[in-house]
């Protein structure tokens, strides 16, 4: 087997992102959703993956101020799709977890998104769509090495 050229690889990943923010995440951002902003869904999306998440690791994870993120959590508090508790190690700590209207807001937006793409997604032969399917279900597994 050939040796594989770790600077070069990483360089191809990364290549990948303005690709997918172009055709894939910027449409979601401007997806027909009302009112909600674009960092208000990612702050969603970011609570469903890493559920019990403090500020200051949300705000990390957003790239945002903890002052900016006071306001995002708020507006999403009272839409009820989020809800503030105290970690039982320590109650000074106050956490961050969706609530049920908040995954079910989720699965609506996804399917609002999915609908979205779905036509773009027509330009691709069924081969192109197994090679895409198959190629995500290993990026996937192979990159979630990573967050270990």
């Amino acid at each position: 087997m050939d040796v594989i050229d770790t600077r070069k690889l990483i360089e191809e990943i990364l290549s990948l992102n303005p690709l997918f923010r172009k055709t894939i995440f910027r449409p979601m951002e401007t997806s027909p959703i009302p009112g909600i902003t674009p960092t208000q869904m990612h702050a969603i999306f970011a609570l469903a993956t890493h559920n019990n998440l403090n500020m200051t690791q949300l705000s990390e994870e957003l790239s945002v101020s903890k002052q900016q993120l006071t306001k995002i959590i708020d507006a999403l508090f009272e839409k009820d799709y989020v809800q503030r508790f105290s970690d039982e190690k320590n109650r000074r700590l106050v956490l961050l977890r969706l609530t049920d209207s908040g995954y079910r807001f989720i699965d609506e937006m996804t399917k609002v998104i999915v609908e979205d793409l779905f036509p773009r997604f027509d330009l691709f032969t069924n081969e192109e769509k197994a090679a895409l399917m198959q190629s995500a279900i290993t990026i996937k597994n192979i990159m979630g090495k990573l967050e270990k």
